[in-house]
């Protein structure tokens, strides 16, 4: 999953599924398929999805933000993180959420709900 941009999916030498890892992750061609990427295909693409390209509802991020994403205290920075450090982060936080800090200056709350969201879309 990690060598190309594009998996091709194959089975006694047949073309199954030619797509990046997202997409089979999230929609697999058949049962073959299905059963190769393994039960846990929604935990695996936690790790297609780059936290710098979330959308949506953002604020200014404060001093405070910033400090709390440098001790990852409930709070991380996007640059170069996935939803799958999103989602460590928010089983360690205190709360319910976790804060996403972006280089732009602006911060972005995420949940378990909005992850879900994110995977299943």
């Amino acid at each position: 999953i990690y060598l190309g941009d594009s998996i091709a999916n194959m089975n006694a030498g047949a073309l199954r599924q030619l797509r990046s890892a997202a997409e089979i992750l999230a929609e697999p061609a058949d049962e073959f398929v299905r059963d190769f990427v393994g039960s846990d295909r929604m935990l695996r693409m936690l790790r297609t999805v780059d936290l710098p390209k979330l959308t949506g509802e953002r604020r200014n991020a404060t001093a405070s933000d910033r400090r709390r994403a440098e001790r990852g205290e409930g709070a991380l920075f996007a640059h170069g993180a996935t939803l799958k450090d999103a989602m460590a982060s928010l089983l360690a936080a205190p709360g319910e959420r976790v804060d996403i800090v972006f280089a732009d200056g602006t911060v972005a709350g995420l949940d378990f709900a909005a992850i879900r969201g994110l995977i299943t879309a």
